[in-house]
């Protein structure tokens, strides 16, 4: 077993990256810029538009770019980022929508309380900085399945009944395996799947592929 301890040390070091990450440029993912990033949201808006929520989750919220294209078609959002100066950004960006809670948290740690249900999670580019990546997890036999698991199992907890689950992480050609391993451990929780596609990379510099999978609660 791998010692939390561990995962904490992980966790605290990427947050004071994120933190840095931010303070020192905006917009630094270019979401605002590149064509494929604008490809990539408008595909998971496009997916989630058959259903209005009454409550959403966005883990990893950055700049509230995404959070934005949410307010639309949720009654209430609740969105949470490692990074204190991301979210000043957000509530900058969303001062005119009340309907958006902004929470300082890491996926790991929060908790939310226990009459909280929410018909929409979503998850993008966030379960690879869990440890996947982490050599020396990987060296004490963190498998990305190990990693993530226990994450996903927490927040399926607070999924309402038929509640929606959206994941769409990147990935380098050839490499798509791994981020339908997501998608296959919440299979493997009884969720079903909905829909996937694949935005492909673009002639821009630092674009990959992205997978978006949809998946709801039974």
């Amino acid at each position: 077993m791998i010692p939390k301890f561990l995962f904490r040390m992980h966790d605290a070091i990427n947050q004071r990256k994120f933190e840095g990450f931010f303070k020192y440029r905006v917009d630094p993912y270019r979401y605002a810029t590149l064509e494929f990033e604008q490809r990539r949201f408008q595909l998971m808006i496009q997916l989630l538009q058959d259903r209005f929520y009454a409550y959403a989750l966005e883990v990893g919220c950055a700049e509230g770019f995404f959070t934005e294209k949410l307010v639309p078609i949720c009654n209430k959002i609740l969105a949470l980022d490692v990074s204190e100066e991301a979210l000043q950004r957000t509530r900058s960006r969303l001062e005119n929508a009340p309907q958006v809670k902004l929470l300082k948290s890491h996926l790991r740690y929060w908790v939310p309380s226990e009459d909280e249900r929410f018909d929409l999670i979503v998850l993008s580019e966030v379960l690879y900085y869990l440890g996947e990546r982490n050599d020396l997890l990987r060296i004490l036999g963190s498998s990305p399945e190990r990693c993530v698991q226990p994450v996903l199992e927490k927040l399926l907890r607070y999924l309402s009944r038929q509640g929606r689950v959206l994941l769409a992480h990147s990935h380098a050609k050839g490499q798509r395996a791994s981020r339908e391993l997501y998608r296959e451990i919440l299979q493997g929780m009884g969720l079903r799947l909905i829909q996937e596609q694949e935005v492909n990379s673009t002639v821009e510099a630092g674009t990959d592929c992205c997978l978006v999978s949809l998946l709801e609660k039974k």
